[in-house]
């Protein structure tokens, strides 16, 4: 074996070892390609567009897992067990809105980024045109079930307050009224008062006995 076709061999394994450590490291990664390719194709606008579109729709499913998840902990009074602490529902008020926010801007980004991009078919354009239509949609349906709950809980906290201000006079109404029932209660002060005076009157007239 004379040297070229050595280092010809040696090329030969090398690539097919390189061919299959790129092969495996797609199939860990998701990657799907045609077998023929190993190598993904340079990015399209179009593809881009429903990468970006993806990624938003993963957001937005994420976010109403979370409204999901933890709305009865959200919507719970203080005093019952599962209830959220005040500093958790500020926290997660916070992070919802900030992340809607976000879902906002990024679907006002595509559609502006659509608009301009010139794709190569009608077909193409009218699937994402479909697609963003799906984004806004669910993106509304998230916004209005955040605010929904948002709502619902302070109206519940607002008929709560509205019923201990009610009961805190009828409180005192009835212990007022349950002193002035009592007559052996009520009497006690005007009984005091009439020894008191008639311990003065005893002791004035046996001063003016003594000195005459």
């Amino acid at each position: 074996m004379t040297v070229e076709s050595s280092t010809s061999a040696d090329l030969t394994t090398l690539f097919k070892s390189c061919a299959k450590t790129i092969l495996t490291r797609n199939k860990a990664m998701g990657v799907t390609l045609p077998p023929s390719k190993i190598f993904p194709s340079a990015p399209t606008p179009t593809s881009q567009l429903y990468s970006r579109a993806r990624d938003v729709m993963s957001n937005i499913t994420s976010h109403r897992n979370l409204l999901h998840d933890h709305r009865k902990q959200y919507l719970e009074q203080q005093h019952q067990d599962q209830a959220m602490s005040e500093y958790e529902r500020s926290y997660m008020e916070k992070v919802v809105q900030t992340n809607l926010r976000i879902i906002d801007d990024n679907i006002r980004t595509l559609n502006t980024d659509l608009q301009g991009e010139q794709l190569g078919s009608t077909d193409a354009l009218e699937c994402l045109q479909n697609i963003m239509a799906i984004l806004r949609m669910n993106s509304q349906e998230i916004n209005s079930t955040f605010k929904h709950m948002k709502e619902f809980r302070k109206k519940k906290q607002k008929e709560k307050d509205n019923l201990y201000r009610l009961q805190r006079p009828a409180c005192s109404k009835r212990q007022t009224s349950s002193r002035a029932d009592d007559p052996l209660k009520a009497a006690q002060p005007a009984l005091g008062e009439t020894q008191e005076s008639s311990r003065t009157a005893m002791d004035t007239s046996q001063t003016g006995i003594i000195l005459s």
